[in-house]
């Protein structure tokens, strides 16, 4: 048996640059929907038994590439999903508003930066 793990093409979020997690439920760019269109002619000669994809609509829309020429319907599960990133979900600059919620955190606990 061989598994397959596949990345979701470019989403919205991606092309504007922002972090994505489970709150945001972008679709596939058009150069996301490309990259889905490849990924299907590099599995066309492959034989498929199962498709599993997170529910969330980039990785879904994915799969959608893969399945519809077999058939084969979908196995939707969100334990799938991208880890939630909670506060920093949608953030452009992650790392910078990471070192702001550190600040934050350490400013109002009173703990001094190591």
């Amino acid at each position: 048996m061989k598994v397959f793990l596949i990345r979701h093409g470019e989403s919205i979020g991606n092309q504007k640059g922002l972090h994505q997690g489970q709150k945001n439920d972008f679709s596939l760019s058009e150069l996301g929907k490309r990259q889905s269109y490849f990924l299907k002619k590099r599995f066309e000669n492959l034989k498929i038994d199962a498709i599993y994809s997170s529910d969330l609509r980039r990785a879904k829309e994915t799969a959608e590439f893969l399945s519809k020429p077999r058939r084969i319907n979908i196995i939707l599960d969100k334990r799938l999903r991208e880890r939630s990133f909670g506060v920093i979900e949608e953030e452009k600059n992650i790392l910078e508003s990471w070192r702001e919620f550190v600040k934050r955190e350490q400013d109002e606990k009173g703990i001094e930066p190591a």
